[in-house]
């Protein structure tokens, strides 16, 4: 039986790699008993799920965020003056 330490590892690399099938099936069995990596894997998807929403909606504010044209000439020469 693998430990929580163990099952955690594994589940990381998951998402890296596809897990061998005694490696799944050693997850599969603690899980069943361990209550505490079901919560752990319920908060990595939830984590998982929010950074792939951010990243969706930057490249969607980023697409449509556009400068005025004087917006654009005092950024630029704010830099100026700093360089």
């Amino acid at each position: 039986m693998y430990s929580c330490k163990k099952v955690t590892q594994l589940k990381l690399q998951s998402m890296q790699r596809s897990l061998v099938w005694r490696e799944r099936w050693g997850i599969f069995m603690h899980r069943l008993i361990c209550a505490g990596c079901r919560q752990v894997d319920k908060q990595m998807a939830f984590i998982s799920r929010a950074a792939h929403k951010l990243a969706q909606n930057w490249e969607e504010n980023l697409n449509s965020t556009h400068l005025s044209a004087q917006a654009h000439l005092r950024i630029q020469a704010e830099l100026s003056k700093k360089r």
